[in-house]
């Protein structure tokens, strides 16, 4: 069952990398990005939230930059990350 599930995920994040999915890969930051989420760092990990969670956070404000007119939100089980969900003006 594990790898059946496994493989499931890795179709979607193919078809995700394919632009072929409602869901966008985030991106690898760069060294000056990375710069200033080690600065926030430890305010997230005062929240008991990683730098996997920073980054996703981050990605997810440079993707609602990106597409105004659409819903961008990022599909989690934490729900201080699930909470951000933004819609369309």
């Amino acid at each position: 069952q594990r790898r059946k599930i496994a493989e499931l995920f890795v179709k979607q994040v193919q078809l995700a990398l394919e632009g072929k999915s409602p869901f966008t890969p985030i991106a690898v930051p760069q060294q000056e990005a990375m710069q200033q989420w080690l600065s926030e760092f430890p305010d997230f990990a005062m929240r008991s939230q990683g730098l996997g969670d920073l980054s996703i956070f981050h990605d997810w404000k440079r993707i609602c930059a990106q597409h105004p007119a659409h819903r961008v939100y990022i599909w989690s089980l934490d729900k201080h990350l699930a909470s951000h969900d933004r819609r369309p003006s």
